[in-house]
């Protein structure tokens, strides 16, 4: 690949050679089709973090705008060897909003004309300005978007406990969790929304045809996570401020689940901003052990 980089034109110093860990795809499984991959990059005005600075040092000089997968291997089950893929195929994939990020000179996709119009909305919401409290303010937009286009296709996806709609409930709660950071009401977030459908619409008619179904289904999850969340936090902050551990137990995590809503990802997000690790093993645990209980309370109820 770095001889055909080379042959193009590419000056063999910008060319680089990194591990597996960064040069290889695979599912998130570790099981199916993989192979290893070259990676474009946009070299932007920041400087060198140090001599061997490159694509994999994440200092924000090198921006990944496109790759191609050579898929060329499967693996057919967990912490096997690598076995050749009979029809072997070329997957390829750039980055548009990148592109656009590149185009617009601006560091970020949440500073070109997608985002900056909906962040400036919540600005006007909240009385926060972006470039105090940043982070929050980009989790609002990614997640609220993508919320709005799973819920304005044409499936009809609703907020639920599996599958697609527990990935979307996810996505609404992270959202909420963030509005609360920077005193956003969390039904402002249907505005932010209706901002993201007035700028899909173009291409997307079925989001504006499905946009009553999204603003109810966003109210309804809101007011049913809202409900939960300021208690939520003060029971968290109630178990942490006692902790003589680095790490929150199963048990806790799974309450905080089952009695407040929070998800996994939220407790662990919450314990990462306090140093803190959360024991995902005892979780799950927990976890299996309640399905067991509510499975077992069915059969009875139905004997």
């Amino acid at each position: 690949t770095a001889d055909l980089w080379a042959k193009q034109g590419m000056p063999r110093d910008q060319i680089f050679f990194l591990p597996k860990s960064e040069n290889w795809w695979a599912l998130g499984s570790g099981v199916g089709p993989c192979g290893p991959d070259t990676e474009m990059f946009y070299v932007t005005d920041k400087p060198k973090c140090s001599p061997n600075c490159n694509p994999s040092c994440g200092c924000g000089r090198y921006l990944e705008i496109w790759n191609d997968v050579f898929m060329q291997f499967k693996v057919d089950a967990p912490n096997t060897p690598v076995k050749p893929l009979a029809q072997r195929n070329v997957d390829t994939g750039m980055g548009l909003e990148r592109v656009i990020c590149i185009s617009n000179d601006v560091e970020t996709v949440y500073e070109t004309e997608i985002f900056m119009p909906t962040i400036r909305l919540i600005e006007s919401l909240c009385g926060t300005k972006y470039d105090d409290n940043k982070k929050a303010f980009r989790i609002i937009c990614d997640h609220i978007r993508c919320a709005t286009m799973i819920m304005g296709d044409e499936k009809a996806i609703a907020p639920s406990n599996v599958g697609q709609g527990y990935i979307l409930r996810r996505l609404i709660r992270r959202a909420l969790n963030y509005a609360r950071n920077i005193n956003l009401n969390g039904l402002d977030l249907i505005k932010v929304s209706d901002s993201f459908v007035d700028y899909a619409e173009y291409t997307y008619p079925e989001v504006r045809a499905n946009q009553n179904f999204i603003r109810e289904e966003l109210a309804r999850e809101i007011n049913k996570f809202q409900a939960t969340l300021a208690s939520g936090h003060k029971e968290f902050d109630k178990v942490t401020k006692n902790m003589t551990t680095d790490t929150i137990d199963g048990a806790t995590a799974f309450r905080l689940y089952d009695t407040f809503g929070f998800p996994l990802e939220l407790t662990m997000e919450l314990a990462k901003e306090k140093g803190l690790k959360v024991d995902e093993d005892g979780y799950k645990k927990r976890f299996a052990e309640h399905q067991q209980i509510s499975k077992q309370g069915s059969e009875q109820l139905f004997k």
